[in-house]
């Protein structure tokens, strides 16, 4: 039995060093900007790729938002918080905050209006939010 210590200590060593260690952000580093006066803008996204996505479609304008950075202006309604899927960030170029995905591309912009599906549920302290998984599609310039 003496003998087996030094070969199990080394197979638990190789997978400890193998594991990442650590979780996946909830809020992940902004995407780099390809313009210089580009700064990162915090929004709420999700903590893991989904399993499965919700299938409504919400359209309003895409507006700063306090609990989630950014949400979506609704007409009639109050402002809904989004949680953005996992990977995706937010920057501010030329004054206005750019949406990015999760493979660094502007796929909207504050004051446009977008059509994103997902579905609305609640989270602690916030009685309504948005959850996302992608795409979001710009129906109109802002």
């Amino acid at each position: 039995m003496p003998r087996r210590l030094p070969a199990l200590l080394a197979i638990v060593l190789a997978v400890a060093a193998c594991s990442s260690g650590s979780a996946p952000s909830a809020s992940p580093t902004p995407a780099p900007s390809a313009t210089p006066d580009a700064e990162a803008f915090a929004i709420r996204t999700a903590a893991a790729p989904p399993q499965a996505c919700m299938e409504a479609l919400l359209t309003g304008k895409l507006i700063q938002l306090g609990a989630s950075g950014l949400g979506i202006g609704l007409v009639g309604s109050p402002a809904l918080p989004v949680e953005w899927p996992f990977g995706w960030s937010a920057r501010i170029e030329a004054g206005r905050v750019a949406l990015v995905d999760d493979k660094g591309q502007v796929v909207a912009r504050e004051g446009d209006t977008v059509e994103l599906g997902g579905g609305q549920g609640a989270l602690p302290g916030l009685s309504a939010i948005w959850f996302t998984c992608g795409p979001v599609t710009v129906t109109k310039a802002g």
